[in-house]
């Protein structure tokens, strides 16, 4: 295989580790977003039903626990699923520049 066609292939590996790894890095950046507006409009839910502050602020607290919970075992999920990849990923890499020399 030649040089060329070696670091083509580099290139092209590199780039879909790339934007695979930062689309699953804006999901999680979304995830929280979306958990900031899902409290804001809760309390603006309960207040409306008329709770007291303090029962307002424990219930988005555990809202707020709930949600991280989730947050976390998708970043999990993420990482048991892209350091795997990245390593098969990297041996393939390697393994295309130490057969082009």
């Amino acid at each position: 295989m030649s040089a060329l066609v070696c670091k083509i292939l580099i290139v092209l590996l590199y780039s879909v580790v790339v934007f695979l790894i930062g689309f699953s890095v804006g999901n999680i950046k979304a995830q929280h977003k979306n958990l900031e507006k899902e409290l804001i409009a809760a309390a603006d839910l309960f207040r409306v039903q008329g709770d007291k502050p303090e029962q307002i602020k424990a219930t988005l607290e555990l809202m707020k626990i709930n949600s991280l919970k989730e947050i976390g075992g998708a970043k999990r999920q993420i990482l048991s699923i892209w350091l795997p990849s990245i390593l098969v990923i990297v041996n393939i890499i390697l393994t295309i520049v130490l057969k082009g020399k």
